[in-house]
């Protein structure tokens, strides 16, 4: 039996591997929130034998790789966007909770960029261009917030990871995927910090952990089509007033 030309075994055993990835990054997580090695023999010794599940990890991970193979079968892109899931995962658990995106889960996602830029560039140069103009249009966008942010309040309001982050991005997703991470990323933001205000969760002059709502603006651009968001913004921007 297939689905969308993909067998359907394919799906399961995907699944699997995505929930062994899921338990993984619960101990990946712990290691590179302290800056330790996460490919080491305190695994063995340490985490397996009082490793609890992490039923967040495990269950969104599955879930993200049956959708990304159920999209995209196949291909090229499947293989980068399941090497991405974790890894952006990662980004939103570690700094949701510890307010950093450590350097060495950024250097991972610059040498994915490094790699899958090569490889799909590798019959256009057009394609290899767009993906460092991507990296220097995610860098140039959050380093140029965050300095006008420090500038205003005198303090620092988001962090430089973010720029960071925004940089490998930019070069594993090209310019206009880059552009809408940034305006989606800032729409989520943007909502969030308003309940929180309206229920009192949340000072205005309160620390910015942008990574998950990066995080999850790279999740929406990587499932939905271009051309759709492009005209979900437009119309947003223009009131309802744009059309086809």
């Amino acid at each position: 039996m297939y689905i969308n030309n993909v067998y359907i075994w394919c799906y399961f055993f995907l699944g699997l591997i995505g929930m062994a990835i899921g338990q993984f990054m619960n101990w990946g997580n712990i290691r590179l929130a302290h800056h330790k090695k996460v490919f080491c023999g305190e695994f063995f010794r340490q985490y397996v034998p009082n490793q609890k599940l992490n039923l967040f990890l495990i269950f969104s991970t599955m879930a993200l790789y049956v959708l990304t193979l159920y999209l995209f079968g196949l291909k090229i892109v499947t293989i980068k966007y399941l090497l991405l899931i974790p890894l952006l995962i990662s980004v939103f658990t570690i700094d949701f909770k510890e307010h950093i995106i450590p350097d060495r889960l950024i250097l991972t996602l610059f040498e994915l960029g490094m790699i899958f830029s090569v490889m799909e560039g590798f019959d256009s140069l057009n394609v290899f261009t767009d993906r460092l103009i991507g990296m220097a249009i995610g860098f140039s966008i959050f380093a140029i917030i965050i300095f006008l942010g420090n500038l205003i309040t005198k303090k620092e309001s988001m962090g430089y990871g973010d720029i960071k982050l925004m940089a490998a991005l930019g070069l594993l997703f090209g310019r206009i995927e880059i552009l809408m991470i940034v305006i989606i990323s800032f729409l989520i933001a943007a909502i969030v910090s308003i309940v929180l205000l309206l229920i009192r969760k949340k000072k205005i002059s309160g620390y910015i952990a942008f990574g998950p709502y990066i995080s999850i603006a790279s999740f929406v651009v990587m499932f939905v089509p271009t051309t759709k968001l492009m005209f979900i913004l437009l119309k947003m921007f223009t009131f309802g007033s744009y059309s086809i």
